[in-house]
């Protein structure tokens, strides 16, 4: 699963517009926002450009696209 809040936050904070992010990604903005959102998953590719763009620490890549939803309990890290 995707930390949708986390992931939205760095793309806020990256200062780059969806369009950009989604046409770097080779994507529609809404192909982007359907990702970001859980509704479709990221391919290998556009993680990558992800990464670079909204420059990503190894922890952030755990935290936003690793993570398992366990209910009733807070978010964990898969590893």
């Amino acid at each position: 699963m995707v930390d949708v809040n986390l992931l939205k936050n760095k793309i806020q904070s990256s200062g780059y517009k969806m369009q950009y992010i989604a046409e770097s990604c080779g994507l529609s903005t809404m192909g982007l926002r359907n990702k970001v959102e859980g509704k479709t998953e990221f391919t290998v590719s556009e993680l990558t450009v992800l990464i670079y763009l909204l420059k990503l620490s190894l922890e952030d890549v755990m935290n936003i696209f690793f993570v398992k939803n366990v209910p009733g309990r807070q978010q964990e890290s898969l590893l």
